[in-house]
């Protein structure tokens, strides 16, 4: 009993860090079937390897936009952001090239880092606002750190190269440029386009209240504006310049184009 009392309460608590990091690396990634309730929309299949580095053929979250799946991903703890008071997994799929960090601390969940490419077939088949446009092209996601709610300023960028729709003969239609900043519990979008035959510019905002809002302009290359027309045409009304102006709402249900 003295030898008990005698060992420092914080040499204690280190034990009992060290006994529950081990117990989490030798734990069978099924509890997470039990950790992760219904309630919170998350659904994992086929789990194996531990709670630490471990995969599961497919994880189905439920989102405000709808149903995303996300086929054999494979998850593994990064130890530095406990340093920060994180909890961090490295996040990498077969849907996609590159990997995804997500850490969660007292402050929330954050996107701590990212660097991503896949189709946007891929995408548009996860979103289902997407799928009538039926995009072609690659997306790529770079970030070195986005929160919603960061105290600091974060940004992320989401580039789609060779960009192209079912809507138009015009394949590819160009690259664009989407950078995402975030603003007291608000994300602040911009669309620039980076070249291609439609030029594409515009401004937006998302909150978890409102959901998204963006308005832009969609405008031809000279030699492409009698093959675009149609497109150009559905997309917003042309203010008598050949400049089309269009706005989009994005919330529970399909997108909508003004």
């Amino acid at each position: 009993m003295r030898m008990m009392h005698a060992v420092p309460r914080r040499y204690f608590a280190l034990l009992c860090a060290v006994y529950f990091l081990i117990l989490g690396a030798t734990a069978p990634a099924t509890l997470l079937q039990h950790a992760v309730s219904a309630q919170s929309g998350i659904t994992l299949a086929h789990l194996t390897g531990t709670l630490w580095h471990g995969s599961a053929d497919e994880v189905s979250i439920a989102t405000k936009f709808g149903l995303v799946q996300v086929s054999d991903l494979e998850w593994k703890v990064q130890w530095r952001y406990l340093w920060r008071g994180e909890l961090a997994l490295k996040l990498e799929s077969a849907d996609a090239v590159g990997s995804l960090t997500l850490a969660r601390g007292l402050r929330g969940l954050r996107v701590a880092q990212a660097d991503l490419a896949l189709p946007a077939a891929d995408l548009a088949q996860r979103l289902p606002q997407l799928s009538p446009w039926q995009p072609e092209g690659e997306v790529q996601i770079q970030t070195q750190g986005f929160a919603l709610n960061a105290a600091m300023p974060s940004e992320a960028i989401v580039v789609w190269r060779n960009a192209a729709l079912n809507l138009s003969t015009v394949q590819p239609l160009g690259d664009y440029r989407l950078t995402l900043r975030n603003a007291n519990g608000a994300i602040d979008a911009r669309l620039e386009t980076q070249g291609g035959k439609l030029r594409l510019d515009g401004v937006g905002a998302y909150s978890k209240q409102d959901g998204l809002h963006f308005s832009g302009s969609a405008q031809a290359d000279p030699a492409y504006a009698a093959k675009l027309q149609a497109l150009l045409a559905l997309l917003g009304k042309d203010r008598g310049d050949g400049v089309h102006m269009f706005s989009m709402r994005l919330q529970s249900g399909p997108a909508s184009i003004q």
